[in-house]
């Protein structure tokens, strides 16, 4: 199955209508090799003759986001390319390229990470985090976390 064809499945069962706005966001987002911000998208949009205005976008990619079509990657949106992963609530590991502005997304067994952080936010229960590198390639690498 393809991202559209499960993009409108996902819809569907999260009782969403599919229409043009969503499939045109969707679209431009699976093509991107990079974080698209809602600016971004519209830009993309408008250049195969098309229109959706941002504000529009930025409901689209919450909901896309709220459902796991889509996640945030630094200050931009990709469409989720684990959209095959059995596992619905596995979380996002990226290394953002400064130098080309293409993100690449990558998974690891981080129980072992989450475990010590639990430890030190004792009385919180971490219910997601967001793992994220950046840096250039052969040069040192940038860490930020959110958690």
């Amino acid at each position: 199955m393809n991202f559209l064809d499960y993009s409108n499945q996902k819809m569907k069962e999260n009782n969403l209508r599919v229409t043009a706005s969503r499939i045109l966001v969707l679209k431009t987002l699976s093509k991107a090799k990079k974080p698209l911000n809602p600016y971004e998208i519209a830009s993309e949009i408008e250049q195969e003759g098309k229109k959706v205005d941002v504000v529009t976008i930025y409901r689209i990619v919450e909901v896309f986001e709220e459902i796991g079509l889509v996640h945030k990657v630094g200050k931009g949106f990709m469409s989720c390319g684990d959209y095959s992963c059995k596992n619905e609530d596995h979380c996002h590991h990226s290394f953002l390229c400064e130098g080309c502005d293409e993100a690449f997304e990558f998974h690891v067994d981080d129980k072992d990470f989450l475990n010590l952080i639990s430890q030190k936010m004792v009385g919180f229960k971490i219910k997601s985090h967001h793992f994220e590198l950046g840096g250039w390639p052969e040069t040192t690498v940038i860490v930020r976390f959110w958690i």
